[in-house]
């Protein structure tokens, strides 16, 4: 129950991380931004060897103002750009050399050696705007002796955010039959390229990232383009046609890489998966104790109660563990208590009685020397009073005292052995794989853009992470024992409801008391005690009075039922004790923490050399 409950809270811890992300990503989403939803290109090759070009894009903004869009299209051989014009429907846009005050429904061209820079105004907080870009890209085909050729690359290499989608339409002049025309794709490998008609061809693709260009080479009979002047003396089909073999099939090898890629990203977390659930079955699974108990009526240990607090809790250190732990050094005979005052202002003086030896083990020397040495200055008696103020003005010291007892308590070689440290270390090894496959995806996806591996390895990662957190078990030896202490805790709670001959002596509850008051059901216990042992109001009985060394100098002395009530003063004292320390030094770390052939298919990765390569901004 207790592993499912870490579960449960991890998931919870990661559905939360998940939203921060979230939050911040919907901080990030509301900042000022634009997307491309489409971008449409309809190119016309005329038969003098120029091309007609629109380019449409569909553009989405958010948290604006937007005044300014832009394109730069490089200069590349004699390639010269005429008729430059914007429009936005039927709105037609104006040139203007006023580029410092962005004038609405205005565009600017400037060139450099190297570029044609395109720039038109508009204003636009929230909303959606489609603008057309025309322009005539004059001698855009070579002319060789064997074949005509149009090498443009439509989108640069420089746009500022991705594509959604984007559609490149070129139409041919008439003329020329299907089969003689040969197209190819350069750019994204998920493109797709492919001849409509004898004078059509059409590059696809989805999902364009920024910085990444999208090129276009279409190879088709010179007899259509009979006006071209753009002409050179040589043969260039077969050269051309084997270049693009050879990136049709370096293409073709990425694409196998990256479905065989995928397949071992699948494969990844199917693997991990089964490396959990394996290592589950043999190093984390619960084991079961071999007998049954509904109550245990004696001790199940001997052993301390702050140890039996960490075999109970898996590994946590409570305050009812030191206080349980005070009350057992009064019940060894180490300290006695004494009650002073009556009601709200009653205090508990602890007597030092003896010095510690060798029967102690570390923890509980610890704790004496902290009451004894560190607070009272070595004194011979303390108060729970003058430790809350101990604490509460010494806050580090306390803090160091409750990190250092606690330590001592989980390090005990009782507690090492509730503990299958083999379950532990799977844990750790699991969550080191987890760190390595994080390590591994910040290098494969983000570094070499392995995309394939953008999901399957953090999911994995979280795998590893999540149902590794119930893997630490206890031992057999754990189990055995937890299981008895929870048939002790029920018989402590019960035990006024059995019969007379199944309870223990009335002197053993000063020893019960102690782990009752670690199980957190010391009240129920002193509760019972007069109905269970109804000679507690003859005074010639055991007198509570003397459990723990305990003396009070109140009227209770001659009433046993009052001693009863003067142990649950102390037991309630001594408990508010434990957790005024706990809280100090929680509140104290919180503090201080701070296509080969032509014929159409898919696009090849090469390219490159082709004219154009417009670029887009927005702001």
């Amino acid at each position: 129950m207790r592993k499912f409950i870490r579960v449960i809270r991890n998931l919870i811890i990661f559905a939360a991380v998940c939203y921060i992300g979230f939050l911040a990503y919907n901080s990030i989403k509301d900042t000022k931004s634009f997307s491309v939803d489409f971008l449409n290109i309809e190119a016309t090759v005329q038969e003098d060897g120029n091309m007609q070009v629109r380019e449409t894009r569909t553009l989405t903004f958010k948290n604006g103002p937007f005044t300014r869009a832009f394109i730069d299209i490089p200069k590349k051989g004699s390639n010269e750009l005429r008729n430059i014009s914007i429009s936005e429907g039927d709105k037609i846009y104006e040139y203007t050399e006023d580029i410092t005050n962005r004038p609405d429904g205005f565009f600017n061209v400037s060139e450099t050696y190297d570029k044609y820079h395109i720039e038109w105004y508009y204003n636009v907080v929230e909303g959606t705007k489609v603008f057309n870009v025309d322009y005539l890209v004059v001698d855009a085909v070579k002319v060789y002796n064997d074949t005509a050729e149009l090498y443009w690359n439509f989108v640069g290499d420089e746009n500022a955010v991705d594509a959604k989608e984007v559609e490149v339409i070129v139409h041919l002049p008439q003329g020329a039959n299907k089969d003689a025309i040969k197209v190819f794709g350069h750019g994204p490998l998920q493109g797709q390229v492919s001849i409509i008609n004898e004078t059509e061809a059409m590059w696809k693709t989805t999902n364009l990232p920024k910085n990444r260009f999208l090129e276009t080479r279409i190879l088709f009979p010179i007899e259509i383009v009979p006006n071209s002047q753009n002409k050179e003396d040589k043969n260039a089909y077969d050269e051309i046609m084997e270049e693009e073999k050879v990136w049709a099939d370096e293409a073709d090898a990425e694409r196998a890489k990256h479905k065989m890629l995928g397949l071992v990203n699948l494969v990844l977390v199917v693997v991990t998966l089964v490396i959990i659930i394996v290592l589950y079955m043999k190093n984390g699974k619960k084991l079961k104790p071999k007998v049954k108990y509904d109550y245990y009526r004696e001790l199940p240990g001997k052993y301390s109660p702050a140890e039996m607090v960490v075999l109970m809790t898996f590994g946590k250190v409570t305050s009812p563990a030191l206080s349980a732990t005070i009350m057992d050094l009064a019940r060894k005979g180490f300290i006695s208590m004494e009650i002073q005052g009556q009601g709200k202002k009653s205090d508990v003086i602890f007597h030092k009685l003896k010095n510690i030896n060798g029967t102690l083990i570390q923890h509980e020397k610890y704790i004496f020397n902290f009451l004894f040495s560190t607070v009272s200055k070595n004194k011979e008696t303390v108060s729970i009073n003058e430790i809350k103020v101990f604490s509460k003005k010494n806050k580090s010291k306390a803090n160091y005292f409750w990190v250092t007892w606690s330590e001592k308590v989980k390090n005990t070689e009782k507690v090492k052995s509730f503990k299958d440290e083999k379950s532990f270390k799977t844990r750790f090894l699991l969550r080191f794989i987890g760190v390595i496959y994080i390590v591994a995806w910040v290098v494969v996806v983000i570094k070499f853009e392995m995309t394939e591996f953008k999901f399957g390895v953090p999911i994995g990662a979280s795998m590893l992470w999540i149902f590794s957190t119930p893997f630490p078990r206890r031992t057999a030896y754990g189990e055995e024992e937890l299981m008895m202490w929870k048939a002790f805790k029920t018989f402590l709670k019960d035990f006024s409801n059995l019969d007379k001959a199944e309870l223990p002596q009335l002197i053993l509850w000063e020893h019960y008391l102690v782990y009752a008051t670690a199980l957190g059901v010391a009240k129920q216990v002193l509760k019972q005690l007069p109905y269970a042992y109804p000679e507690i109001n003859n005074s010639q009985t055991t007198n509570p009075t003397g459990w723990y060394g305990m003396y009070n100098n109140t009227s209770y002395n001659d009433n046993n039922l009052a001693n009863i009530e003067s142990v649950a003063s102390i037991t309630t004292a001594i408990a508010t004790l434990g957790e005024s320390i706990h809280s100090i030094s929680n509140s104290y770390k919180a503090s201080s923490s701070s296509s080969s052939d032509g014929g159409g298919g898919g696009f090849s990765g090469g390219g490159g050399g082709g004219g154009g390569g417009s670029s887009f901004g927005a702001d």
